[in-house]
């Protein structure tokens, strides 16, 4: 073999060789940069989820809160109607009888329920038509609109009032009467 055959075969060898080593070099690096992409991709995608599920649990909490805020309020509203009603039944003859011994116990219960929960303005307004309706059940059976059943309807616009600043309910002022914003 003369060193010319020799040299050729080197050549040979190492141009194999070197291509070799450069197609796993490309193969490397192009499954390096889909295997960054794919990485990238999940990473988002859980990201993605771990923010929707912190939103989640952040509307959770807020709805179980609001919930739990917004129960007394409406428990003390629910019971000063039912209390209204029956001192309008009986007021005006369409229920047999006088109030019911305790019949304003519920409504008091409810107003110091509030209590821990409302701001002290709308507690006092709770209070005042607690008040308000106590006394117009204390007047007795009437035909007529009386003065204290006024005041009651006065007292508990204004309560519901407090209460939906204190809940954070827009309500157009223009729909409130005019008697209420006086």
């Amino acid at each position: 073999m003369t060193s010319e055959n020799l040299w050729i075969t080197v050549a040979i060898a190492m141009t194999g060789n070197v291509v070799a080593v450069l197609i796993v070099l490309v193969t490397n690096r192009q499954t390096t940069r889909r295997e960054e992409t794919r990485q990238e991709r999940e990473d988002e995608r859980l990201e993605k989820g771990r923010f929707e599920q912190r939103v989640d649990r952040a509307i959770k909490r807020h709805e179980r809160l609001v919930g739990i805020r917004t129960s007394p309020y409406v428990d003390f509203y629910q019971e000063l109607r039912d209390a209204a009603l029956q001192v309008h039944d009986v007021g005006y003859g369409l229920q047999e009888g006088a109030l019911p011994f305790g019949w304003q116990l519920a409504a008091y219960d409810a107003v110091l329920r509030l209590e821990v929960y409302a701001t002290p303005d709308t507690h006092s307004a709770a209070q005042d038509a607690y008040i308000a309706l106590w006394r117009w059940g204390n007047v007795g059976p009437r035909d007529y609109e009386s003065d204290e059943e006024l005041l009651f309807d006065t007292a508990r616009t204004l309560y519901l009032s407090a209460a939906r600043h204190d809940l954070g309910i827009q309500i157009d002022a223009s729909r409130l009467s005019d008697d209420v914003i006086r």
